[in-house]
């Protein structure tokens, strides 16, 4: 039975990743070049409340970003 419980845990918390990473995106400190990311990005990147360490596709800058909703 608490397999079952298991496995609702690890649904819901594949499709709050698949949710945040369709209506987030994030905008670089350096260039303010605003990019969106895969859900595997989304969910392995280490993040603070309003900021995702990331780097920008455009200048290749690693960094803070800040989130932003599309």
């Amino acid at each position: 039975m608490e397999y079952i419980y298991i496995l609702l845990a690890i649904m819901v918390l594949i499709l709050g990743v698949r949710w945040h990473a369709k209506v987030s995106a994030y905008i670089c400190y350096n260039c303010n070049h605003r990019f969106t990311i895969s859900p595997y990005r989304d969910f392995i990147s280490p993040h603070k409340i309003k900021t995702k360490y990331l780097t920008c596709p455009s200048c290749g800058t690693k960094g803070w970003m800040k989130v932003i909703r599309k």
